[in-house]
């Protein structure tokens, strides 16, 4: 289980980044940069097995939310207080998680695509 704080921090970094690299500032360049930096070497193996790890997080919290939905519909009655908590735990943990991992991919795409159209724009003033 991680902790919701760090959640909560690494969601706001990355909605950061992605405002950064869509913003037309000098910290796009310093973005860009420091992202081709981590995608050279170990750095991009690395950042995918974190992002792996945290994909099986995310699949057991959920699984662990649909089990609480699963014995709750099973037997009928209303759930006692100390699974609702269980489940609202769960349900914004698995949030946070899918939330931060799509953040990741579209930082991801925002990169290659700008790199290949920094190139394509570098090709095109070298070609006239």
């Amino acid at each position: 289980m991680i902790p919701l704080p760090l959640l909560f921090t690494l969601a706001f970094l990355e909605m950061s980044v992605v405002v950064g690299l869509l913003s037309e500032t000098r910290m796009k360049k310093l973005l860009m940069l420091g992202l081709g930096w981590v995608k050279r070497g170990r750095g991009h193996l690395v950042v995918r097995t974190v992002a792996a790890t945290f994909t099986m997080v995310f699949g057991s919290a959920l699984f662990d939310v649909v089990n609480y939905r699963r014995r709750m519909s099973e037997t009928g009655k209303r759930i006692n207080p100390t699974y609702e908590v269980l489940i609202t735990n769960h349900l914004l943990e698995t949030s946070l998680m899918g939330f931060c991992l799509f953040l990741y991919m579209l930082i991801d795409r925002l990169h290659c695509y700008m790199r290949q159209l920094l190139e394509d724009t570098k090709n095109s003033s070298q070609l006239n």
